[in-house]
């Protein structure tokens, strides 16, 4: 689904994207454009998690983290420009020579999927420290769909998938996958209705 996103962008009209911080600046941009599989991450992984997912909430903490306790993020994969299935806006143009605009205000939550028990603060420690459980401002764009088509915004973000290991007393005791989106922003793609 994803890559086809990108073959419309590419290959329909121009979008502008604006926002008070940088969208898919840097790595971003350059992740976007190689694709959700550039680091290993399939585009069924990535489809299964916004299944699975569930929203990360400001009060979450782990409730029994231990110094004798070491449970941990590990095998950590990233992919950033990766775009959400959410749709936060849509806009369409009858006449096809003034564009369309969509302006959006709204909080952008990350999601945490699969039984791995891992918190936020344990993946966002593992990928650097220097994200947020979410990013709400208003969220702008414009764009010329023609035809059949519409301007569509998603939420875009970071990829995370890790195995969350779980130690008692320093010994492994088990291994779970899971994975997480991490929004940093916004993407608009020009779209088949």
């Amino acid at each position: 689904m994803f890559n086809k996103f990108i073959k419309i962008v590419s290959t329909v009209g121009a979008v502008g994207i604006a926002a008070s911080m940088p969208l898919l600046a840097g790595p971003a941009a350059n992740a976007a454009q190689d694709g959700p599989e550039a680091n290993g991450i399939s585009q069924e992984t990535i489809s299964k998690h916004f299944e699975n997912a569930r929203v990360v909430t400001p009060s979450e903490a782990k409730a029994n983290t231990y110094v004798f306790d070491p449970s941990s993020v590990e095998d950590v994969n990233t992919q950033e420009g990766v775009s959400s299935p959410d749709v936060i806006g849509t806009c369409r143009s009858n006449t096809g020579d003034g564009g369309c605009d969509i302006s959006v205000s709204q909080e952008i939550s990350a999601t945490i999927s699969g039984e791995a028990g891992a918190d936020f603060g344990e993946i966002n420690a593992a990928i650097g420290g220097s994200y947020s459980e979410s990013v709400n401002q208003t969220w702008t764009c414009h764009g010329n769909p023609t035809g059949g088509t519409q301007l569509v915004m998603h939420p875009s973000g970071v990829f995370v998938q890790y195995t969350y290991v779980t130690r008692v007393a320093g010994v492994e005791t088990g291994r779970q996958p899971g994975s997480a989106f991490i929004p940093t922003g916004v993407a608009c793609q020009v779209e088949n209705v």
